[in-house]
């Protein structure tokens, strides 16, 4: 695992659970969008300046996303989806009126399992899970809470909070954190084998 900038640990992370519970608000409305993935497609691609997001991958054999934007009152969004070549970009407006010194609208995505993940967001607060290929997250400010299985991981912040458990399978040096202050958590599923006392 590589790691770049300055480096904080904790015993533990109160501030981003805290933080979690801050970022996602009770909400008004929610709509949905589902959209076929074509077998060409290897990357959902997802970019905004400020989101809280769920993210999840679904059973195997699954070619489909699924968006669901929840809105609260001044802070209306509108995903919208499209091909790129061989990436599926999702990208997200703003609608009505929006106060944005608080707008903060929560971002539910459900796409197919062992494909690239790309996430673009200036500020964004993440709760991703599942089987992925590559993971790649480039942020300003994130607090990233992540579990499951990648071939690689990479997140690029000047600012970030990130709990990372990995399943087996991932190498270390497949594991880049490039975050100018940073507080972390990082696990790997085969690091229990090595602790005394477990069978």
């Amino acid at each position: 695992m590589t790691e770049k900038g300055a480096f904080l640990t904790t015993g533990g992370l109160l501030c981003f659970a805290l933080c979690l519970v801050v970022a996602f608000p009770a909400t008004a409305q929610s709509v949905e969008q589902s959209v076929a993935v074509s077998e060409g497609v290897s990357t959902v691609r997802l970019s905004d300046e400020k989101i809280a997001l769920h993210l999840r991958t679904a059973n195997a054999g699954v070619r489909e996303v699924r968006v669901s934007t929840q809105d609260n009152v001044g802070c209306g969004l509108a995903a919208r989806i499209g091909q790129d070549g061989k990436k599926l970009v999702i990208d997200f407006e703003r609608t009505g009126i929006t106060m944005r010194w608080w707008c903060k609208p929560v971002v539910t995505v459900l796409m197919p399992a062992a494909l690239d993940l790309a996430i673009e967001v200036d500020n964004v607060v993440a709760d991703v899970g599942g089987r992925f290929h590559a993971v790649d997250i480039k942020s300003k400010v994130s607090i990233i809470d992540f579990q499951g299985m990648a071939e690689s991981f990479r997140l690029k912040s000047g600012m970030a909070i990130a709990k990372l458990k990995f399943s087996s399978g991932i190498a270390r040096e497949a594991v880049a954190l490039d975050v100018g202050v940073l507080l972390s958590e990082v696990a790997f599923d085969d690091d229990v084998a090595r602790k005394p006392g477990i069978p």
